[in-house]
């Protein structure tokens, strides 16, 4: 084979592979025109669906407005609402509860009562005099000596123990002296002189009982027993009277401890 059959022969080749590569080629330009076509199909449709996302945005938008509004809204009128409940609420605090007026009436009643009650204990108090308090301590343990001295008086009555019976008679004269002249040391009060009177005159009734039981007890030792029995009388009588006069005297003193919240 000559030098030109060779070339010929590759000639031939290079034509055949050219025309070859030139299908390939056009084989892929299809392919990438295809190829870019389909993305840019693609993209177009992205960009078609683009506006979906930004249409949704103001949907959003829109739909978030409204939301936003209804809730100030229901917050102003939430407020409105509480507001005419706290106006409610103040102007049943204001209004006064429905009374009985008969109901109402014995309360006013009580309450001038208890007024006037508390105003007579203050007027009372204020008449108390500073010797009240004094003269009644003396007085209770001054009656506490004459009762001890009765005590023994009588139980030496008796057994007709006269010599005993002038011992105690004795001590009774002196304790009731005492007491009576402890009535007439303290000023009371107005309140209190009631007490105080009935007191002396029962503290000078048993006075007047201890010299009646000396003198009979004097008769008896004489030998003269009528007139012993005379003044053994007598001094029950006095004793007798005494203890009436006790009796009022303590009757008072309780009226005079109430009065006065004593």
């Amino acid at each position: 084979m000559n030098v030109k059959k060779i070339i010929l022969v590759i000639v031939i080749i290079l034509g055949l592979m050219f025309a070859l590569g030139c299908s390939d080629s056009g084989d892929n330009s299809e392919t990438s025109v295809e190829s870019e076509n389909i993305q840019t199909g693609e993209t177009k449709a992205i960009q078609e669906e683009e506006p979906e996302p930004a249409i949704t945005e103001e949907t959003e938008t829109v739909t978030e407005t409204p939301v936003q509004d209804d809730t100030e809204e229901s917050s102003v009128i939430s407020l409105e609402e509480a507001k005419g409940a706290e106006e409610e609420t103040l102007e049943e605090n204001d209004k006064e509860p429905e009374v009985d007026m008969e109901t109402r009436m014995k309360e006013i009643r009580e309450e001038e009562a208890e007024e006037e009650t508390e105003r007579e204990v203050e007027e009372s108090k204020s008449t108390i005099s500073s010797d009240d308090a004094i003269w009644i301590d003396v007085m209770l343990d001054d009656l506490a000596d004459v009762r001890a001295d009765m005590d023994d008086v009588s139980r030496a009555a008796s057994t007709n123990d006269m010599a005993s019976l002038a011992v105690y008679a004795d001590n009774m004269y002196a304790s009731t002296n005492i007491a009576i002249d402890h009535c007439d040391r303290y000023d009371v009060s107005a309140d209190l002189q009631p007490v105080e009177d009935e007191y002396r005159l029962a503290m000078v009734a048993y006075n007047w009982a201890a010299v009646s039981c000396y003198a009979g007890i004097e008769s008896f030792n004489s030998g003269n027993a009528a007139e012993a029995e005379a003044n053994f009388n007598n001094a029950g009588e006095f004793i007798n009277s005494g203890t009436d006069h006790t009796l009022q005297a303590t009757e008072l003193m309780n009226e005079y401890n109430e009065n006065h919240r004593l």
